[in-house]
């Protein structure tokens, strides 16, 4: 599998997760590989038992994780050519990209590093075992992978056909048809109103990237424009929890790579979210369910003790209890 041109992925099997016609997430099983083309003569490469490269919406590598005797090779360019080689080998490998290029590295457990002019290293020394670019075998296009092509619709001309007469189901269901056409009419006239609220929505977007495009500006944005209790605090919804929202909502708040900044454009059954993620709570959903619990527990104890210490005396005025 190719991305961007000069990223090549390879293993015995591959899993990718495509959302919103983009690469997700792609899960590399048995043998991974990543190959990313620097310059013709220069490759980064990870190595290693299983991968899991995770990508941003316009599907750019933004991390990835390494799993089982990681080993990478890295270039590192000094004026602007490639002078080093960084060789590193570890159980682990976690690393994040910036802007497309290479922006931190985490090893975990025994982790070893070094570093090697290029121009005193062979070719055979500067590629990890397994090392296979295969550049004639990428993709140049469609036609490539298949030479069938998507016949022009022909939507209109059966539209424009006189409908067909159902004499006898007219006869002996009087007013089915009628219905039928009428949830036609319905269900053409719901899917302009979302395809109307989605371009509303990629216009609101865009109009917030072309300002200011900070969290401040956002939720002046949501506020004018929100249709749902949030509005008031700028679109803010705190305390959010796996499992509280719909499910396209909440794979995009929980997404494994999410961070400060990243928006996006949510569908649900309410309609289109415009999203802006803020931030994750310090304490985690576990651990607030444990606060609350010893709270509550705290709190039971207090009214219980109140209880205990108030003594409730009757007495009869004029025939009544109190």
């Amino acid at each position: 599998m190719w991305n961007e041109g000069r990223r090549q992925y390879s293993a015995d099997s591959l899993y990718a997760v495509i959302r919103n016609n983009s690469l997700q997430k792609a899960s590399l099983m048995s043998n991974a590989f990543i190959i990313v083309q620097e310059d013709s003569l220069c490759f980064d490469q990870i190595r290693a038992a299983e991968m899991l490269a995770y990508f941003d919406t316009t599907g750019a590598l933004t991390r990835f994780d390494a799993l089982g005797d990681a080993n990478a090779v890295f270039y590192l360019q000094e004026d602007s050519v490639y002078a080093t080689v960084n060789k590193s080998e570890a159980k682990m490998l976690y690393a994040t990209f910036k802007d497309g290029d290479l922006d931190r590295v985490y090893y975990f457990d025994t982790a070893k590093n070094d570093g090697y002019p290029v121009a005193q290293m062979t070719r055979e020394e500067r590629v990890l075992k397994g090392f296979n670019w295969l550049p004639d075998k990428r993709p140049r296009g469609k036609s490539d992978i298949t030479p069938l092509t998507v016949r022009p619709s022909e939507r209109r001309k059966y539209a424009a056909r006189p409908r067909t007469v159902f004499t006898f189901t007219d006869k002996y269901f009087p007013g089915y048809m009628s219905g039928v056409y009428k949830k036609i009419e319905k269900d053409k006239a719901e899917k302009a109103k979302r395809e109307a609220a989605r371009k509303e929505a990629e216009d609101l977007l865009l109009q917030w990237k072309g300002g200011k495009a900070d969290q401040d500006s956002f939720a002046a944005l949501a506020k004018e424009h929100s249709d749902d209790g949030s509005s008031a605090d700028g679109g803010l919804i705190a305390d959010l929890y796996p499992g509280a929202t719909v499910e396209s909502f909440n794979d995009w708040c929980f997404d494994e790579s999410r961070k400060f900044g990243d928006t996006g454009i949510v569908e649900s059954e309410y309609g289109y979210h415009v999203m802006f993620f803020s931030k994750t709570q310090d304490i985690t959903y576990r651990d607030s369910m444990i606060k609350a619990e010893l709270v509550s527990e705290d709190a039971k104890e207090w009214h219980d003790a109140i209880q205990e210490a108030v003594k409730v005396t009757k007495v009869n005025l004029d025939g009544m209890e109190w």
